[in-house]
């Protein structure tokens, strides 16, 4: 719509090769998938607000619906978007008709969830409202939870860290647990910086009428209120806006560069591709040696997923009365056997706290559980510091409840 075929192919090549785009789509995360709604919603709310059409808003409305039934965090893009339709004076069928469309499109898991817990967005309410049931949650497990949360963001709300995050994830010098290092935004963003600036400068008097403006407005809006109160910055939660800054970007840098800059411009955008490609090849070289070697599956797995070692042992040595426990969730969708997936801050029905030494009780919640095998990593031979999983295993072992079936040798990757 707004691009020449060349340039909207460049921004689309620079969009698929963004590391934590590949990361992300690659790894089989939700947040690709759910940038389709973000950005078919702000087109759509951009729309509604430049028109007050009601068809618009009702699309909107489900784009962010949509986005909000995937993932807790659409809750915010709802907020985003919903402010974008409202930005200006319509009527109110318009409001009504985007509101409706969230609810038919999202209500469904956030039902689900008061119908069996008493909260919506379980257990993020927890200190409010409570839980129906108790074996689910209760204060503990919400004190080592909320604990995990507040490691996921480091850099404490403040103006600072919202022009800061960008230029950190772009270059890998944020935190670590950004997940920055490998997986960033990539150097487009800053290559193309000064012509986005330059750009605004000399089209400020247009910016008003552009549709465009909604769309970035959108997205700013969501990227505020994820920073200053959102429960985690990895890079992967921002995702689904990349699309919409990616847009906007390359149409005020093009539209910038066209009369005198166009070459710089090509410049920067060939050179952010070549650091793309340059960090693909890399990730790739380990796949592109798979299928030229020849090597087995669970050879390849074990080299390259923490833990793999022990699912060929599981799949060949379970049935299907067994139920293991771990705590390993790359593992998941390799492992045949029933499994439950117990972590000390994500369920409570097995208390796995470090502070819980109650073995008694340890073991008839996992019984509970129809428990069978507990799979531990490291081993309890390992010297290394050990988990939750690892202390009762051991508990349970010295109290003759448990026996060692087999020890394998795995790899731990950083």
């Amino acid at each position: 719509r707004w691009l020449a075929p060349l340039w909207a192919g460049a921004a689309a090549l620079l969009l698929a090769t963004t590391p934590a785009w590949l990361y992300g789509a690659g790894a089989g995360q939700i947040e690709p998938r759910l940038a389709l709604f973000a950005f078919a919603g702000l087109l759509a709310a951009a729309e509604a607000r430049k028109a007050g059409s009601l068809q618009h808003a009702a699309l909107a409305g489900l784009a962010a619906g949509f986005y909000a039934a995937g993932k807790f965090s659409g809750l915010f893009f709802v907020a985003a978007a919903g402010l974008v339709v409202l930005a200006r004076p319509a009527p109110a069928r318009v409001a009504l008709g985007y509101a409706l469309a969230v609810l038919v499109a999202g209500f469904q898991w956030y039902a689900w969830n008061t119908f069996h817990s008493g909260d919506p967005i379980f257990p993020g309410l927890f200190s409010v409202l409570g839980v129906r049931d108790p074996s689910l949650w209760n204060e503990a497990v919400d004190v080592v939870f909320r604990d995990v949360l507040s490691a996921e963001s480091p850099a404490k709300p403040a103006i600072f860290w919202l022009f800061a995050y960008p230029f950190a994830a772009s270059t890998g010098l944020g935190f670590r647990i950004w997940d920055a290092g490998r997986t960033g935004f990539g150097p487009f963003g800053l290559l193309v910086l000064p012509f986005v600036l330059a750009g605004l400068w000399r089209f400020r008097a247009r910016i008003g009428t552009s549709p465009l403006v909604s769309v970035m407005g959108g997205a700013l809006a969501f990227y505020v209120l994820w920073i200053l109160v959102g429960p985690s910055q990895r890079i992967r939660h921002f995702m689904p806006l990349l699309p919409a800054f990616l847009l906007c970007a390359t149409i005020v840098a093009e539209r910038y560069a066209a009369a005198r800059h166009g070459p710089f411009l090509a410049s920067a955008v060939a050179l952010a591709l070549a650091v793309h490609m340059a960090a693909n090849l890399l990730f790739a070289l380990p796949y592109l040696r798979f299928h030229v070697s020849g090597e087995s599956r669970d050879s390849f797995l074990a080299r390259h997923l923490t833990g793999y070692a022990v699912v060929p042992w599981l799949n060949a040595n379970l049935s299907s009365g067994d139920r293991v426990l771990l705590a390993e969730r790359q593992l998941h969708y390799y492992i045949e056997p029933q499994f439950y997936s117990a972590a000390p801050a994500k369920q409570a029905l097995i208390d796995l706290r470090d502070a819980s030494r109650d073995v008694r009780r340890q073991w008839m919640q996992m019984r509970g559980q129809g428990i069978t095998h507990l799979l531990l990593v490291p081993g309890l031979g390992e010297p290394s510091p050990g988990s939750a999983h690892r202390h009762l295993g051991r508990a349970l072992v010295e109290a003759g409840c448990a026996e060692i079936a087999r020890t394998l040798h795995v790899r731990q990757l950083p």
